[in-house]
């Protein structure tokens, strides 16, 4: 089973548009509250870590995104999953909710 540590962070509203036929329709606006970093880290060697995060909308899933570590970032990652969760934190642009 996977382990994951789940992050309370600063509300982002997130805009979807959905279109039928070529013409859009309607505007669904989700608030992203929570996201949850799978500790199952992909390992490239010497090349690159691939961190998959789950981005939630109350308790409801709203993605899955898998993000990249490359170059100096993954030099630095070493085995400090602190170091991932503040990555992740910038290449989103979240911040920890206070």
């Amino acid at each position: 089973m996977s382990q994951s540590i789940s992050i309370d962070i600063t509300p982002v509203s997130v805009v979807t548009t959905v279109t039928v036929d070529g013409v859009e329709e309607s505007k669904v606006t989700k608030s992203i509250d929570r996201i949850e970093i799978n500790k199952d880290i992909r390992i490239f060697l010497n090349t690159s870590a691939q961190v998959t995060v789950l981005r939630f909308s109350g308790t409801t899933l709203y993605d899955i995104q898998h993000l990249t570590m490359t170059g100096t970032d993954y030099d630095n990652y070493g085995t400090d999953d602190t170091y991932v969760n503040t990555w992740v934190l910038a290449q989103l642009g979240y911040t920890v909710a206070v």
